[in-house]
Parts: C-alpha cells; sequence; structure tokens
C-alpha cells in the first residue's frame, strides 16, 4: 500500500514538471506568483488522479493481456489528459485571469475534470479491449476441435 501511495505522489510531480516544462518551452510562458501555484496544483491533483485511476483499472484486470494494455493505453492517453489540463486555464480567461477567488477554486477543479475524463475514457477503452481479447481467448479455447 505504501508503495502505491508513493507511485501516486511521484506520478503527480511528475504531471507538474511536464506541464509546466510544456507550458514554457511550446506555450513561451512560464506562470508566476499565484498562477503558478494554482496550476502546479492543478496539474499534481490530476496526476495523482491519473495514477490512481491506472492502478484500480490494472487491479481489475484478471488477465496478463488485460493488465499489459492497460498501462499501454495510458500511456496512450496520458498526454491527452495533460493538455486538456493545461487548457483549463484558458477556458476560464473571461473571469478574468487570477483576478478573483473564483478563478484559483476553479482551475484545479476543471483541470481534473477535464484530465481525468480523457483518462477514463482511454482506460475504459484499452480495459474493455482487453477483456474482449479475453473473452475471444477463453473461447477458442474452449472450442472443441
Amino acid at each position: 500500500m505504501r508503495t502505491r501511495a508513493v507511485m501516486t505522489a511521484m506520478m503527480g510531480a511528475a504531471w507538474v514538471a511536464v506541464g509546466l516544462g510544456i507550458l514554457a518551452v511550446q506555450f513561451g510562458r512560464f506562470p508566476v506568483g499565484a498562477e503558478l501555484l494554482v496550476v502546479g496544483l492543478s496539474l499534481y491533483l490530476a496526476g495523482m488522479l491519473s495514477a490512481l485511476l491506472l492502478a484500480v483499472v490494472r487491479a481489475g484486470m484478471r488477465s496478463v493481456a488485460g493488465r499489459a494494455l492497460v498501462p499501454v493505453g495510458y500511456l496512450v492517453f496520458a498526454p491527452i489528459g495533460l493538455l486538456l489540463a493545461l487548457l483549463a486555464p484558458v477556458q476560464l480567461d473571461p473571469l478574468a485571469r487570477g483576478a478573483s477567488a473564483g478563478w484559483y477554486v476553479l482551475v484545479p477543479m476543471v483541470a481534473v475534470a477535464y484530465a481525468g475524463v480523457a483518462l477514463a475514457a482511454g482506460l475504459g477503452f484499452t480495459g474493455g479491449l482487453a477483456i474482449v481479447a479475453h473473452s475471444l481467448a477463453t473461447r477458442i479455447e474452449q472450442t472443441p476441435g
């Protein structure tokens, strides 16, 4: 259990590092002050949620193929979730970036929701493929012949 908590925290930290790096390199800006705190917290929470989703879906897979496909699905859909989490402050820009207290509360909530939806869809898709593959393999094994 302790290992899972450490891995979840490390995944959250990795999302912060990668997300801030993308902001700096691709978009040419690095948040400062309170905006840095809000964006960092948003990415950290989204990263932790993604790690928890990965652990739960992977633990639910009974087959070896399922346990192998779920991390592949995570690697495919994590960048989409990360970019959606980075878009959260842009979506809330009409709220006068950082001018109201509501902005500081809404940005983490929207970032986690965007990233969570993308990753849940991706892990659900790859988990579903793993279940179908396992069912087909079981059926083929049981076919007399």
